[in-house]
């Protein structure tokens, strides 16, 4: 419940635009992330038996980049960290995406389906009020393909080069919003000049953990 003025607003949806639910979305989606890491390390837990029905409508084999490109070395870490090679999955607000070995293919991209599946009920046509799947399937079958490269929170994350790159269309927008300020020719450039570049180029949402494995899927909830 929000209050609005003199009204008391009480939500039946989360709708993503409302200004308490980001939040009450992150305690969803973080809980889905959390047990999501704890089931890629439980071997009780057997994907061909337990699984989302949408998970068959992903390509079976992950997008790879061309054999020529060879595997980056990655540089040695400041500390140790204890060996895991399990999925592992991350989260921002209503974003959820997990990185995996190729071996672990089957149990990487069945997760966070199933683990949406397992939270959201299912949809029914006797509900008395119409609803969508808590998985978004059109976003689900164009981001959530297993892949060397993906685009995570506006980055490109690409683990097979180790690199964390602006994808072509940002390059392409951050140089004309820069060009454009540069053609105003102020001197000095205001507040006001620079605000509508920092709004759209350095909102939060446009930060993002980088995990250096082999596969990548991305999950947006309704």
């Amino acid at each position: 419940m929000v209050c609005v003025g003199n009204f008391l607003l009480i939500a039946l949806r989360l709708t993503f635009g409302g200004a308490p639910n980001p939040s009450r979305w992150s305690d969803l989606s973080k809980l889905a992330c959390d047990l999501s890491n704890d089931l890629a390390r439980n071997p009780g837990w057997d994907p061909t038996r337990h699984f989302s029905p949408h998970a068959n409508k992903l390509p079976p084999e992950p997008i790879l980049e061309p054999a020529d490109v060879p595997l980056a070395t990655a540089e040695p870490l400041s500390v140790p960290l204890p060996i895991d090679n399990a999925p592992k999955s991350e989260v921002y607000i209503d974003d959820l995406f997990n990185c995996y070995l190729h071996r672990h293919l089957d149990r990487g991209s069945a997760i966070l389906p199933f683990i949406l599946h397992l939270l959201g009920r299912p949809p029914d046509t006797k509900d008395p009020i119409e609803r969508d799947d808590v998985l978004s399937i059109s976003k689900f079958l164009a981001e959530a393909s297993p892949s060397e490269t993906k685009t995570i929170l506006g980055w490109m994350v690409d683990t097979r080069r180790l690199l964390l790159l602006l994808p072509e269309n940002k390059v392409v927008g951050w140089s004309a919003s820069i060009q454009s300020l540069l053609d105003l020719s102020l001197r000095p450039l205001l507040r006001f000049h620079l605000s509508p570049l920092c709004r759209s180029r350095c909102s939060p949402s446009h930060s993002s953990k980088y995990i250096p494995l082999l596969c990548l899927s991305s999950h947006t909830s309704n």
